[in-house]
This record gives C-alpha cells, structure tokens and sequence, in this order.
C-alpha cells in the first residue's frame, strides 16, 4: 500500500523533468532582449512586394496560432542606426501536442526569420534548413530549433518555453 502512495510523487517527477531541463538554459546573451509572442487565431500568410521582397502579414485562422520570437538589441538612443532585431516566426494547429521536423519538412510550420538592421540584407527569409522540435506540457510549449540561413544572421539556435 505505502508503494501506492509514493506513485503519484513519482509521475509528477517524471513529468516535469522536460521543463527543468529548459528552465537550467542561459538567458539571453547581454545587451540582448529575447521574449516570445503568441498570437492566437492567426496564420502567416506570405506577399511579394512591387521589387519583389518577401515579407508577411498575419491573417485570421480559426485552428492555427502564430508564435513569434524575438531577439532584440538593446541600441543606444543617442545612435541613430544602431538598432538590430532578428525575429523567428512559425504557425502551428492549436492542438499541438508535440512537433519533430527537418530540413524541407520545416516548411509545415512556414518558419522564418526576419532582420530588421541599418544592413542591405535585411527582410524575411523561410528557413528550410535544421531541425525543429517542439513538445507542449499542459499550457506550456518547449522548443528546440537549430537552423542555418543564407543571410548572416546571430541566432542560429533557439530553446525556450512559451507560455500559452
């Protein structure tokens, strides 16, 4: 009887582990700001503009929400151009319950990245390059993604928790 007893001590133990791991993760690097957005209700929808830049609008969706991760300079506001942001952006069902893709799969998600600088290459990329992992705990979703770009770009890597 006592074995019972201790069951439930156990199963919570085992199922936390996956969030104690990211939460032992570094923070942002220094004079960098990093947060994540959910934006519920939403799917990206990829435009061309009139020289043929690509960027994004984010349309109304039913079953589908938008998360969006931001890696944001803290700039000096006595320097005009100084300030650089990378963004990472994915759609995925609402209902989500756990995500491992690679390479050409990662356009499922339609998973870009956008730099935003003072820099002649600047705008959006679709990133079709890496590995995508992501697992939802209760109302938290755990992500692991590492990638490669043809833009020169900081992040290469991304693992956090967002908070639905």
């Amino acid at each position: 009887m006592k074995y019972f007893s201790l069951l439930p001590i156990v199963i919570c133990l085992i199922s936390c582990q996956g969030l104690k791991n990211i939460e032992e993760q570094p923070q942002c690097p220094k004079d960098f700001e990093c947060y994540t957005e959910v934006k519920d209700n939403k799917e990206i929808n990829e435009l061309e503009d009139t020289i043929g830049k690509t960027y994004l609008r984010l349309k109304d969706a039913k079953n589908t929400m938008v998360v969006k991760y931001v890696y944001n300079f803290k700039r000096d506001p006595k320097i005009m151009d100084d300030g650089y942001r990378e963004v990472v952006y994915f759609q995925i069902p609402k209902d989500t319950k756990a995500l491992e893709l690679e390479n050409s799969e990662l356009s499922d998600v339609k998973l870009y990245i956008q730099k935003s600088c003072f820099c002649p290459d600047g705008g959006y990329e679709q990133i079709l390059n890496g590995k995508f992992k992501l697992k939802r705990y209760q109302n938290t979703l755990v992500l692991d993604l590492e990638f490669e770009v043809e833009k020169k770009v900081k992040l290469n890597s991304i693992q956090t928790k967002i908070e639905l």
